[in-house]
């Protein structure tokens, strides 16, 4: 990721995690309906339908050569967000990430 990227990549957590603490036990399609209403467009936002336990999504916001993407998952009362780069070779959600 570029600098820019790596210090623009917390905004969006902090916003995101607010956000999403509106709703004490989402569904999936809450959760989209959260990041839609942040501004982040439906191309850009994808999360699992169907799934139990915590609602997991991604979001790619990779622009004009950018590499910024962000993985998550949300309970409601505990959200956590990873930023990562990644090549617009592949999708987001198909990045390997180590930890």
């Amino acid at each position: 990721m570029s600098s820019a990227e790596k210090c623009e990549a917390p905004l969006h957590v902090d916003r995101i995690t607010k956000a999403l603490k509106k709703n004490p036990d989402p569904t999936a399609a809450q959760v989209a309906k959260a990041l839609h209403g942040l501004g982040y467009i439906e191309e850009r936002v994808h999360t699992p339908r169907g799934t139990a336990g915590p609602v997991e999504f991604t979001l790619d916001l990779r622009v004009m050569d950018g590499q910024l993407c962000l993985s998550g998952s949300t309970t409601g009362t505990r959200t956590i967000i990873e930023a990562y780069g990644g090549s617009p070779e592949v999708e987001c959600q198909d990045v390997r990430r180590t930890s």
